[in-house]
């Protein structure tokens, strides 16, 4: 319907300026909530049956009373990976008869999560509330931090690993956990405007660097760095003084030799093969063998030429080997939306724009080198702040 001509006509605003409610601070809280309890509940020995599935789906519906009709524009930006959740879970069920617990349910949750952190990405300063908790949660973990001897073609080193009760106790998991948190801090320094705060994000962001190189993750550290440098471009621009910080906190953690042992264990790894190119390939050819429904969920993997047992380690092939061609094509789109968003963001001016590339790109990388991944709260979000900034380019425009 075209608008007629009148009185009023200088009120009138284009449809896609429109705001939509955002969600109150008490969902915000349930999502926070929900991700300390399913990290660290079992470590503190605060496990309820059925809690944190109940937390999630109260803040979700919570959610949709507060927005109401208006989440459909916000659903239609992310309707790709929801689309990819509803084919999966129709596949495995009606293909597969795969288990609930184990296939269906944690999809259920990656969808419902997708929805309530783009929703909440709408709040202003949200990505900072968000980087914080996930800061905080790691420092709650650290006592559970414990090493392990691992044993490679190229000699021995230890690695660092959370107890199995942490929800990202494993080695590859917690190095990407504080991978991100090191992302933050440091970009948070670079944009930085007073030289104190800077000074303190690169401290703190050197320290959950260093615990991320405690586990020896490769993918991991690749991740920071390419992250990082993306992030670069800012400090270029505002001239010499933060270079000059920058510059000397390298060179004091060089002299105190922080990084030395870790960068051994790194040198002792760096040519070591973890399986991943042998199997790769067997995977195209399991996806290509059954292209239209994959394998299910149970059978994702390969044997190797060696007789071992191993999974993709990749996000992409996980989806594509487990359910075919159609939770896939929607999965990279959801990827590619998201992709394109992130670049546009990194090219406007806004508070929180140069955090949106980097954070796309270390999950990105995360998610191509380990199975579910991109389930994980850093990646969901990583996704939804450049959607978000496509949907509102001025935070400050949005209602809290």
């Amino acid at each position: 319907m075209i608008a007629q001509s009148s009185v009023f006509t200088e009120h009138l605003v284009p449809a896609e300026t429109l705001r939509v409610a955002t969600p109150s601070a008490l969902v915000e809280c349930g999502l926070f909530i929900f991700m300390a309890y399913t990290m660290l509940g079992g470590a503190y020995g605060l496990f309820v049956n059925n809690l944190a599935s109940s937390v999630l789906v109260l803040s979700f519906l919570l959610c949709i009373y507060e927005v109401g009709v208006q989440a459909l524009r916000v659903t239609r930006i992310i309707a790709y990976p929801l689309a990819c959740g509803v084919s999966y879970t129709f596949i495995q069920l009606v293909f597969f008869d795969e288990s609930l617990t184990d296939a269906i349910v944690p999809i259920l949750f990656w969808m419902m999560l997708i929805f309530l952190v783009q929703m909440l990405a709408l709040r202003e300063k949200f990505l900072h509330r968000f980087a914080l908790s996930m800061f905080l949660i790691g420092l709650a973990a650290l006592p559970y931090l414990s090493f392990y001897d691992a044993a490679y073609a190229t000699g021995k080193m230890q690695r660092a690993g959370m107890s199995r009760s942490i929800g990202f106790g494993s080695t590859n998991a917690m190095g990407e956990w504080y991978g991100f948190c090191s992302v933050y801090f440091i970009v948070l320094g670079i944009v930085s405007a007073k030289h104190s705060l800077r000074a303190l994000s690169w401290i703190v962001g050197t320290g959950c660097f260093y615990v991320m190189t405690l586990s020896v993750s490769r993918g991991a550290l690749l991740a920071v760095a390419i992250a990082v440098l993306m992030a670069s471009r800012r400090m270029l621009k505002d001239g010499f003084i933060p270079l000059l910080i920058l510059a000397l906190g390298g060179w004091i953690v060089v002299e105190l030799g922080i990084f030395d042992k870790t960068a051994q264990f790194y040198a002792t790894r760096g040519t070591e093969e973890t399986g991943r190119l042998a199997i790769w390939p067997l995977i195209i050819e399991s996806f290509l063998n059954s292209p239209l429904t994959g394998v299910g969920h149970a059978h994702v993997g390969g044997i190797t030429a060696r007789g071992s047992f191993v999974t993709p380690h990749n996000g992409f092939l996980y989806v594509a080997q487990a359910s075919g061609i159609v939770p896939l094509v929607f999965f990279m789109a959801y990827w590619f939306s998201s992709g394109r968003a992130a670049l546009r963001a990194y090219r406007e001016t806004g508070p929180d724009s140069t955090f949106i590339l980097p954070f796309w790109t270390f999950a990105f990388l995360t998610v191509n080198a380990g199975n579910l991944t991109f389930m994980q709260f850093s990646v969901i979000a990583s996704l939804a702040f450049p959607l978000a900034a496509g949907l509102y380019p001025k935070a400050s425009d949005i209602s809290a």
